[in-house]
């Protein structure tokens, strides 16, 4: 399995949103884990809406319900690994 690195470090909480919503819905689609390199040491907003129970989770179940996430993390505090959970089948 590939995994897409993505580096949001140094964006606005507001501009990483839409995007991470939107990175993780394509790495779904094409079958990859997610590195989101988010940062640490310089404010931990992106960090904490990635891991947040009213963050990342709450907007992407708005958009893909079916999306089933696991978060991980990285090498460093600034990252955190997605991996996709395999859908239940009935």
């Amino acid at each position: 399995m590939n995994t897409l690195e993505i580096n949001y470090h140094g964006l606005e909480l507001f501009d990483a949103r839409d995007k991470i919503c939107d990175d993780v819905v394509e790495a779904f689609e094409t079958g990859e884990e997610l590195q989101l390199i988010h940062g640490y040491k310089h404010g931990q907003a992106i960090r904490s809406y990635i891991w947040g129970v009213d963050g990342l989770r709450k907007d992407l179940k708005r958009v893909r319900p079916d999306i089933k996430l696991h978060f991980q993390k990285g090498k460093t505090k600034g990252i955190t690994l997605i991996r996709f959970l395999e859908a239940k089948k009935e």
